[in-house]
């Protein structure tokens, strides 16, 4: 399945698969859609940082570094929270649970960039 709900009476005449109303531009996108793209860049990112992380470990008997991985979780869940609201620390603190300056000093201390 594609993602469009089509039937064939919508179909043009021409041959074209999808009328041009269908067709999504950047001028007409949602924001329900830049949401779900946002969620899905941070998702992959996240996903090729486990990938990379992965590939590092040497054995599977080595120790896990709890205060690194811990660090690493924070940094995602920061970086989605400022993903998510556009970069507004504020409402990404609200989001998170957290003060705006606890967030702030993470940030920074993370050296966390969107």
């Amino acid at each position: 399945m594609n993602g469009f709900v089509t039937n064939s009476s919508t179909l043009p005449r021409d041959g074209a698969k999808f009328p041009p109303t269908r067709l999504v531009t950047r001028l007409n996108r949602s924001p329900l859609f830049d949401s779900r793209l946002s969620y899905l860049k941070v998702l992959a990112l996240t996903l090729l940082r486990e990938i990379a992380s992965a590939e590092n470990m040497e054995e599977a008997d080595e120790t896990i570094d709890l205060q690194a991985e811990v660090r690493r979780f924070e940094t995602e869940l920061i970086r989605s929270a400022l993903i998510h609201t556009g970069g507004r620390q504020r409402q990404a603190a609200r989001l998170l649970g957290t003060k705006v300056t606890t967030l702030n000093t993470k940030i920074k201390r993370y050296k966390i960039e969107i």
